[in-house]
């Protein structure tokens, strides 16, 4: 299989697409070599088909071509008149095209200005929310930075609350030490009699002599 075989890449071409290509070639290889004809390994090399398919419609392209240059040989220069109004209609149409491409060109920067403007407007509003965002979070971390000192001071009072407790604490188990000690000292009360032995003991005896309570001197 070479290059030129004319399955490769053609299989879907259509007669008249397979012609209108070979006479592009043609004529634009014409147009390259100063109006000399390609041969058809020339053409070949272009077009990449069988010479059996080229060859036919090569030679009725030339026939073509060779017919029109002679009509044009025989035939007078073209006068200036029609020359000047042929220029005079390129010229006119080239500045029809120009002004299409300018209309396009306005039509393009306004859409490109607007693009801009929407684009803008969206920037904008994105600073905004970020501006918003930042100004809560230097709110926030404000407010974390209070709370965090006031933490510290409750923490702080806490503490000193805990150290006066555990004085308090100390200084009511010395009291009770010194409570329990005088109690000790004073001794322990007698308990109530019964009512028969309280009028048995009401009248003492002449000669027992009352109890006198020693009381401790420390």
């Amino acid at each position: 299989m070479t290059k030129h075989d004319p399955t490769v890449g053609k299989n879907a071409e259509t007669t008249t697409d397979f012609e209108t290509r070979v006479e592009a070639a043609f004529f634009e290889f014409i147009g390259k070599n100063g109006g000399k004809m390609p041969t058809n390994s020339q053409l070949n090399e272009i077009v990449g088909t069988s010479m059996s398919r080229l060859c036919p419609l090569t030679r009725r392209l030339k026939e073509k071509h060779m017919a029109r240059e002679t009509k044009l040989s025989a035939m007078s220069d073209v006068p200036d008149e029609i020359r000047v109004a042929h220029e005079r209609l390129l010229t006119d149409l080239w500045i029809m095209t120009r002004d299409l491409q300018n209309a396009e060109l306005v039509e393009m920067k306004k859409a490109l200005q607007l693009q801009r403007r929407d684009h803008r407007a969206e920037i904008d509003d994105f600073e905004t929310i970020i501006l918003d965002l930042e100004t809560l979070l230097d709110v926030t971390q404000g407010h974390n930075a209070a709370a965090t000192q006031k933490i510290s001071e409750l923490e702080a009072q806490a503490a000193d609350l805990k150290a006066q407790l555990a004085e308090a604490n100390v200084r009511q188990s010395e009291r009770q030490s010194l409570l329990d000690e005088l109690k000790a000292a004073l001794g322990t009360p007698a308990r109530t009699k019964p009512a028969s032995a309280r009028k048995s003991a009401a009248k003492p005896a002449e000669d027992d002599e009352p109890e006198t309570l020693e009381l401790p001197f420390k």
